[in-house]
């Protein structure tokens, strides 16, 4: 998701990021080397990027009311 975050910018593509997906930005700092090697770069150009997500109290709300439920499985994200 990372790399893929990058190529997007470096082609000028916009993107938009709806709902959780904010949370997939944490993957930034991952690109693919040349030879598909992971590279870590702390500094990446979407580090401190102002985003707007989903409050706690609208959390609390889908956990309470309408959050999809699967037996037996956690379906919140863990992050």
């Amino acid at each position: 998701m990372g790399e893929l975050l990058h190529a997007l910018r470096e082609d000028h593509v916009p993107v938009g990021l709806i709902c959780h997906a904010p949370v997939a930005m944490t993957s930034a700092k991952y690109r693919l080397g040349e030879d598909g090697t992971t590279l870590v770069d702390e500094d990446h150009a979407f580090r401190g990027a102002r985003v707007t997500t989903v409050p706690k109290y609208g959390e609390i709300g889908m956990l309470t009311f309408g959050y999809p439920k699967v037996p037996g499985k956690k379906t919140r994200l863990p992050y």
